[in-house]
């Protein structure tokens, strides 16, 4: 009888194979012999979870953001509502658009020298008492002052849209201190994605509110940013941080005059070829982009097409980037981070081809814009990951400011000359100059700087932060 042990199965240790398969063939000496092949054992690899406190700092950015953008939309509906002047509605949303992007610099500096959990904190508050204001001031001076509410409204939303640009580069500028290296990939794909998200459904949003009533989107940015602070002071009691940075010395640090702080993050930035590369890319293709999309909202004009056409295209863009920034990181392994930049240029200049030598039909433009959104998305998470893992922490700030800065201001000046060239040159002579503006772009970067041994350091650390990826 056999023994009740002869039943179990045998395991193997991990290290010795198991035999899975036999394959026959003839030997040297004609003889027929059996081989067994080795089968290594199978490791179920499952994706790490974000800690809850990670979790929580990352919806605090997309909540912000979504409060944000509905702000930016209700805005200029506000100031059609008061007064039916479209200059005074340009006026409101460049009260919206132009003191952020002179902020980003003083920002930055401010971020590096305080502690950052205390701005994003104060930086919500201060965006709170903005829109109380604002509020306020609809509601009760309106009544026997509406000059003086035609006054406040544009500098309240300056006001707010500053402490909105402090309060990103803070966060910015704290993730990588949070995020534990293994999951600091992982983290800024998330944050992108919810980036995309929060726009994508805060901006109708903005606008059915302001169809309910036209102070209900400043109501709600006013429960966001409410919502944002209480959830970083419930992230800032997990975590130990410091509140006075010192020296390895242990003196305190000797910081340089304002000016200093913005040279020094100048020169980091300028010998950096990687960032570079990325200031160089983003600052011209966003200057395109925006007449690009003018231009195929003038081409679906053009064509009869309805408004809900036109949302939809607009649309495209953020639906891209979704999906982009979920993949960004097995893309990125593929790829390389040495070779994005290249490869993202490529695929825009082919994408944006497509109306110039095939056809400029509707569905070919919603195609192209999401293309572009999708490119966009990992180029921009492979500089996210770059500058986390390569800028000295007390340098970080200031370099987030920097790159956000270049990237956004050639999007302002680009859709204010968008209008201009279109009615100057015509759609399809608009639509060659900005492939021809890539195709010189695509030709410029390898040329744009020599990469030197540090470059190669950075970037392999970069490309480590993906392998730890789970």
């Amino acid at each position: 009888m056999i023994p009740e042990e002869a039943h179990q199965p045998e395991v193997c240790p991990r290290p010795q194979p198991c035999w899975s398969w036999q394959r026959d063939h003839i030997g040297r000496e004609g003889v027929q012999v059996t081989e067994a092949a080795v089968c290594e054992p199978t490791v179920a690899v499952t994706p790490a979870r974000l800690p809850g406190n990670l979790r929580i700092f990352l919806s605090v950015s997309a909540v912000s953001r979504a409060g944000g953008a509905c702000t930016t939309t209700a805005g200029p509906l506000l100031a059609l509502h008061l007064t039916g002047s479209p200059l005074y509605a340009g006026l409101i949303a460049a009260a919206g658009a132009v003191p952020n992007l002179l902020a980003h610099v003083p920002a930055g500096v401010l971020i590096d020298r305080r502690d950052r959990w205390q701005v994003m904190k104060y930086s919500q508050w201060g965006r709170f008492i903005s829109i109380a204001a604002l509020l306020c001031s609809l509601l009760v001076l309106s009544r026997f002052w509406r000059l003086g509410t035609m006054i406040a409204i544009p500098c309240l939303i300056a006001l707010e849209s500053i402490f909105a640009t402090t309060f990103r580069m803070a966060w910015t500028a704290t993730l990588p201190r949070l995020a534990p290296t293994r999951l600091l990939s992982q983290a800024i794909a998330r944050s992108e994605t919810q980036h995309h998200v929060a726009l994508l459904v805060a901006r109708p949003v903005g606008g059915i509110a302001d169809a309910i009533s036209h102070k209900l989107p400043f109501l709600l940015n006013l429960v966001v940013c409410t919502a944002s602070a209480l959830m970083l002071t419930r992230v800032k009691r997990s975590v130990a941080t410091e509140h006075t940075r010192t020296e390895p010395n242990g003196l305190p640090e000797d910081r340089p005059r304002v000016s200093g702080d913005i040279k020094l993050s100048i020169t980091w930035l300028h010998r950096d070829n990687f960032l570079k590369k990325c200031v160089l890319i983003f600052s011209i293709t966003n200057f395109f982009f925006q007449m690009t999309v003018i231009l195929m909202i003038v081409i679906m004009k053009e064509k009869g097409l309805s408004s809900v056409y036109i949302g939809i295209l607009l649309a495209a863009s953020g639906f891209g980037g979704i999906v982009g920034s979920r993949i960004a990181i097995k893309t990125l392994k593929r790829i390389g981070m040495r070779h994005i930049s290249a490869v993202a240029t490529l695929c825009w200049t082919l994408l944006l081809a497509l109306p110039v030598f095939w056809t400029a039909s509707p569905i070919v433009l919603v195609g192209v814009w999401a293309g572009v959104g999708f490119v966009g998305s990992i180029i921009t998470v492979a500089r996210d990951l770059y500058q986390a893992t390569n800028v000295p922490h007390q340098l970080l700030g200031r370099v987030a400011s920097l790159n956000t800065l270049t990237a956004q201001a050639p999007s302002t000046l680009g859709a204010l000359c968008g209008g201009v060239v279109i009615t100057w040159l015509g759609t399809r002579p608009t639509a060659i100059v900005v492939f021809a503006a890539l195709c010189v772009l695509l030709c410029v970067i390898p040329l744009s700087g020599k990469a030197h041994s540090h470059d190669r350091e950075r970037t392999g650390q970069a490309e480590m932060a993906l392998k730890d990826m789970p």
